[in-house]
This record gives C-alpha cells, structure tokens and sequence, in this order.
C-alpha cells in the first residue's frame, strides 16, 4: 500500500487537494481512509517523479552498501476501499472496473519511469474490489506484475475444493490480463477475538502451491505478522519455503520430520492433533 508513502496527504493535500479522492463533496487522502483522484490531469507525471525520486535513492543505497541495485518498486492503492468519486473517475471505474482503472494510472507511472529505468519492474495490488479482472480491455504491461490478493478463499481448506472455487477461477481469468502474477496470500486470522486462533492450513500448502504453478504464478507474499500470537508460525513458515523451490514435492515428509525435529517425542501426538483439528472443519 503504497500510493500515500508517495504522495502523502499530510504534506500534499492542502497545496493539491486535487490529487485526492473525492469522498461526499470533500477531498480526502491518507493510507487508510483515501485514495488519489486517478483522473487528475498530470497526476501520473507527478507520481512518477516520486517513483524516480525513489530508485534514485535506492540505487544510491545499494551502492554504498555494495549491493546489486533493487528492481522492484510497489505502485499499489492504499488499505481501504475509499475509492475517488468525482465523474471522470466514477465513469472510469465503470468502463475499466477499479483492477482496471487503477491499471490505466499505475501502467502509466510505469511507462514514464521505465523510459530512464528501463530494467525496473514494478508491483501492484489487486486488492478488494480490485481484485476481479478489469474491463474495457485494459491489461497490466510486461513491466508490471499483478500481486493478486486472495482475501476470499477460506484458508483452512484446499484451493482445489468447492469452498475455493470464487479464488480458483478469478486466479484463471487473470492471466489473460497480465503477464507477470504475485499471490499476495494470508497466513493470519484478523480480529481481536480470532487472532491466533488455531487452524490447520499447513496441510493445504502444497494444493494451493500446485495450482499456483498451473496458473503461471512467479511467486507468493505471505502475510504473516505477530508470529508470536500466530498459530504453527515455524512449521507454516517452513512449508512455505520448502514449497517454493519444488511445488509439487510431497508436502508430508516435510511435515513429519518438522514435528520430530521442533517437538521431539510429543511430535507425533502434535501432529494427530493438528490432522484432527483439520478434519473438524
């Protein structure tokens, strides 16, 4: 979520409130309760300078440090669903969809800052209502990768059960509309009252890896916070992992000797446990 570490309200939206969405006759902004006027005239331009700012400074970093320079950089709306709603915007949204006309503005951004850096990719979130494919033709360019977001499968169960079907397919229909897919993906239950709550969707992974690979998909973000309240952070943790170098490698070995190895002698009881947890469901 990226749009206001680039333009921030705070410091830009009195001088330009023009740049903000427009929420009941009022110009708002901010990571969590705005986003930007994407049919602002010139808007583009200026968030690609922003952009160039930035991988100046990143390279400048790596340098010093001796490290290759970075090539990614995230272009993504930010966490809410405050979308603009003056009329060019509102009229964009229903030709392009809100994947699409956000893909209009962050393409845009992207062809400017590729002109100098034409070796930089670039990330986007297809996020909420985003997240279904967008409309009128538009699609995201070679430099940009998609990172679906799946904030409707239910985790404790396969990808390739009927629970996940809405995901499966919408998973399907994005690779007609872009060239490079990110999962950005959950391993974490929200909620005061449900955070840490146990669920046993380490034995799902390697489903989920599987049609991830079918579909083309380059790689998958997890978000997983507060590993000390989170449930089998190390053991999910490790899957993840071992399951990116090999997708289709069986997942229960890796389990098996993860219980051995962390919980000893209580591993098998443990991993009873966890199989019983998934099985009530």
């Amino acid at each position: 979520h990226t749009w206001d570490r680039y333009l921030p309200f705070e410091k830009y939206g009195k001088e330009h409130p023009e740049w903000y969405s427009l929420r009941d006759g009022v110009r708002t902004g901010g990571h969590g309760v705005g986003q930007l006027c994407l049919s602002c005239p010139g808007l583009a331009e200026v968030f690609a300078e922003k952009v160039e700012a930035s991988v100046r400074a990143g390279e400048a970093a790596a340098r010093a440090l001796g490290l290759p320079k970075p090539r990614l950089y995230d272009l993504s709306m930010n966490d809410n669903s405050c979308y603009c709603e003056c009329p060019a915007c509102k009229a964009s949204q229903e030709k392009y969809g809100i994947s699409g006309d956000q893909l209009v503005f962050e393409n845009k951004v992207a062809e400017i800052v590729a002109r100098r850096h034409p070796d930089i990719l670039f990330t986007v979130l297809a996020y909420v209502e985003g997240e279904a494919v967008p409309k009128g033709g538009v699609r995201a360019a070679d430099n940009v990768i998609v990172k679906l977001c799946n904030t409707v499968s239910d985790e404790a169960a396969a990808l390739s059960s009927e629970n996940n079907r809405v995901f499966r397919e919408r998973l399907a229909e994005w690779r007609q509309y872009a060239r490079n897919i990110l999962i950005w993906d959950y391993a974490i239950t929200f909620g005061r009252q449900a955070e840490g709550f146990p669920f046993a969707s380490e034995f799902h992974f390697a489903d989920k890896y599987r049609i991830y690979a079918a579909n083309g998909v380059m790689g998958v973000f997890w978000e997983q916070e507060h590993p000390s309240t989170s449930d089998m952070p190390e053991l999910k943790f490790r899957l993840m992992t071992k399951l990116l170098d090999d997708p289709h490698q069986d997942d229960g070995p890796i389990i098996a000797d993860f219980m051995q190895r962390f919980f000893g002698p209580a591993g098998d009881d443990i991993l009873a446990a966890r199989r019983i947890l998934d099985r009530a469901h």
